[in-house]
């Protein structure tokens, strides 16, 4: 599922296209450049694009062969174990 945020880059504003993996109606788990980011969502627009947010877990754990290889959608169903099955078997 994709998921815009409302970015702020000093001054220049910009809709940024996310995929997100819903855990509830206003969280949600994305990726950044080097990890996992679990988001709490505040505000969004009459568009539903997301204009308020705050981190609620932040990770930098995996490098980018790690990150690159792990799909939202697919986690979704997978036990705990089986993720971390899965993040192994991305970083041989």
């Amino acid at each position: 599922m994709k998921l815009q945020y409302l970015y702020d880059f000093d001054g220049e504003l910009e809709i940024i296209e996310k995929e997100v993996l819903y855990l509830s109606s206003d969280m949600v788990l994305t990726q950044s450049y080097d990890g996992l980011i679990v988001d709490r969502i505040l505000k969004r627009d009459d568009n539903g694009v997301v204009v308020e947010w705050c981190d609620i877990v932040d990770t930098h754990l995996f490098p980018e062969k790690v990150n690159g290889g792990i799909d939202l959608q697919a986690i979704k169903d997978m036990s705990t174990l089986d993720f971390f099955l899965h993040l192994a078997n991305l970083g041989k």
